[in-house]
């Protein structure tokens, strides 16, 4: 039995929370350095004032500088950049995989 008593099931709070105390001790150890980014990615990494926009003015408060390479490219699926993944030439201090949607109509088939 899972000594939380959720017998391994996860909500969002959860993962919310999880998510929270990680970025909170990557940014201790890195603030007042520079963030480099990788974005693995469909369409929606490419939305201006997207979610990409919104991450990267989120980092700037905390860093110098903030460095995207968005590698996204639309109408793909999470196989598209697994495949790639060798190929990356940039040593990202975080990767943002942004797959959800591509891959809930693609991968149902």
């Amino acid at each position: 039995m899972d000594p939380n008593g959720k017998n391994g099931r996860y909500t969002f709070k959860d993962n919310k929370a999880m998510i929270k105390r990680f970025f909170r001790k990557f940014m201790k150890k890195a603030i007042g350095k520079s963030a480099n980014v990788l974005v693995l990615g469909g369409s929606n990494s490419f939305i201006r004032d997207g979610y990409v926009h919104h991450f990267r003015q989120k980092l700037l408060e905390q860093f110098e500088a903030v460095t995207i390479v968005n590698r996204a490219a639309g109408a793909t699926t999470s196989l598209t950049s697994i495949g790639s993944i060798d190929n990356i030439d940039v040593d990202p201090d975080i990767i943002l995989y942004e797959y959800s949607l591509n891959d809930g109509g693609h991968l149902n088939h």
